[in-house]
This record gives structure tokens, sequence and C-alpha cells, in this order.
């Protein structure tokens, strides 16, 4: 609550937090904000070294980006600062970036090639996006100070990516049935990436599809018809 967003603990870590905020407006997932902010010459990760090839950087997986920018709203929610302010539009920028025109987002971003240029529901990346920019067009109180040109792009982009998510919603023998962790971002069909996540139905990730759907107030017959697909292969697996 306002309380704690307001508090020394979460000034100094929203300080941590806005050094490591990259070029492009993201973040990565490998950070150790306890060791204090970035150091001159550092990556905008904990984990490289100068002069190591950029590795995640910045990315949608593990929550990145979508739960820094949440953070850094809630303590411009209770503090008016301008700095969170500025990173979360810069962040926001960076989101409407890294979409495919398909709707869709890849893990990271700029791309890096392999299986992180696909659609990623992996770890429910691209869903966290898709609940943050549905947080805005709900009027989160965290993110008041956005005006009217960027709530549109904000709508805009949860459309692409609803659209998306009904493109992806795989069918077998005639029926709709649920989502693989990743999709090809041409195709998308559904794509392999480690060797442990083949090109296969993928349940926790779908579950997290489907609840996200289930937030919707006032959803439309396409994803009313998604919902009950996806409940259905559920029941039947």
């Amino acid at each position: 609550g306002d309380a704690y967003f307001a508090s020394d603990e979460a000034k100094k870590l929203a300080d941590i937090i806005l050094t490591y905020q990259t070029p492009t407006g993201g973040w990565s997932k490998h950070t150790a904000y306890s060791k204090g902010p970035r150091k001159p010459g550092m990556q905008w990760t904990s984990q490289n070294d100068p002069g190591k090839p950029a590795h995640y950087l910045a990315t949608f997986d593990n929550r990145s980006t979508t739960e820094q920018l949440n953070f850094l709203g809630g303590v411009w929610r209770a503090t008016q600062r301008d700095d969170c302010k500025a990173a979360i539009i810069k962040g926001l920028d960076f989101i409407f970036a890294a979409q495919f025109p398909n709707g869709g987002w890849p893990q990271t971003y700029p791309l890096e090639g392999g299986y992180h240029d696909d659609i990623t529901f992996n770890d429910d990346a691209m869903t966290h996006v898709l609940e943050l920019l549905k947080s805005i067009g709900d009027g989160d109180p965290s993110f008041a100070f956005l005006d009217d040109a960027q709530r549109k792009k904000a709508a805009d982009a949860l459309a692409k990516g609803l659209d998306c998510v009904l493109g992806t919603q795989i069918e077998l023998n005639g029926r709709k049935t649920v989502w693989c962790a990743q999709h090809d971002a041409l195709t998308l069909k559904a794509a392999p990436a480690r060797r442990m996540e083949p090109a296969a139905l993928s349940g926790q990730e779908s579950a997290r599809i489907l609840e996200f759907l289930m937030s919707i107030q006032k959803p439309s017959p396409q994803i009313v018809a998604a919902i009950e697909s996806g409940l259905d292969w559920f029941e039947q697996s």
C-alpha cells in the first residue's frame, strides 16, 4: 500500500531499479538489487561483466520489466516522483516498440535470435504485459499521470495482443484447445524452445491465459469462445 511505497525502503529500492533501466526502456532479469545501484561501466545487469555479449537485455521473462513498472507505479502513486513517472513512460514506450505487428511480444527485445524471438507465453511473459496494459485501461491510480495519447497506445496494444492470443490458440481435429509456451512470430504455430520445452500444449501457461481472459469485462463472443474451448480442453485432459 501507499505507506510502504512512501517509505525509505521503497525509495531506496526505486533508486536502484532506476539505474538498471536499459537505454531501450526495459529491464534485465539478472539483477541483484541488494548489491546497490548499477556501477559506471557496468552492463544493465548484475550478471554480465563489461565486454560480454548482452543477454536478456531487456526481457519480459521472469516478470522482468512489467514488475519494475508496477513497482515504480506504486512509488509514483505514493510520492509523485518525477523520475519514476519518466521511467514508466519510457518503459511503456519499450513495450509498444517490442510488440510484433501481429500483436505478440517476444521474450527479449531488441531481438537476440533463437527461441527468444518467439511470441512468448512461457513463464507468463506476454500475459504479464497484457495484465499491465489492462490495468492502465481499468484506471489503476499508479498510472493516473498518463495522457490520452499514451492511454490510446496502451489500449491499442492490448487489443492487438488479445487478437494474437485468439490467433495462437491451437486447433486440433477441428476444435480449439489451449496454447504452447511459445509460438512462431511469423506463422503463430506452436514452437519449441529449450530441450524441456517442446512444441506442446502447455497447461500452466494456458491456465494463466484463461484467467486473464476471464478478467475482461464485457468480453467479445470470440473471447468467450476461446475461454470455453480452453476450459473444455482442461476438463478433458
